[in-house]
């Protein structure tokens, strides 16, 4: 109880979200030549890594949890720790004030060429 610094704000429920979060930018990219860890290039996997994201009334991402299933190999990992660099612009509610909101954020894991 009391409001003290490191409370993180409860996503508000659907119905009064007006306008959702959108993010500021082109975030479903990833270098794969830089980035695509090595084990799952050498097994060559790729595929959809879907992330279930907190973002607050800031439009930073509080929060990123895997949503099964994840593709492993390195490849889930990569996927929680680029969702914390992507912003949004806040979801807003039935009054335009910036409000927490969940989205869920695909990556699609592409195998270096």
């Amino acid at each position: 109880s009391g409001s003290g610094a490191g409370e993180v704000a409860a996503p508000v429920s659907v119905a009064t979200i007006k306008k959702r979060a959108l993010p500021k930018g082109d975030y479903g990219y990833i270098d794969a030549s830089k980035d695509y860890p090595a084990e799952a290039k050498q097994l060559g996997i790729e595929g959809p890594v879907r992330v279930r994201l907190v973002v607050d009334d800031q439009g930073a991402v509080t929060r990123a949890t895997l949503l099964p299933p994840g593709l492993g190999h390195g490849l889930d990992e990569l996927a929680l720790r680029k969702a914390k660099e992507i912003r949004f612009e806040p979801a807003r509610d039935t009054e335009d004030h910036p409000v927490a909101s969940v989205v869920v954020w695909t990556f699609n894991m592409t195998l270096p060429k």
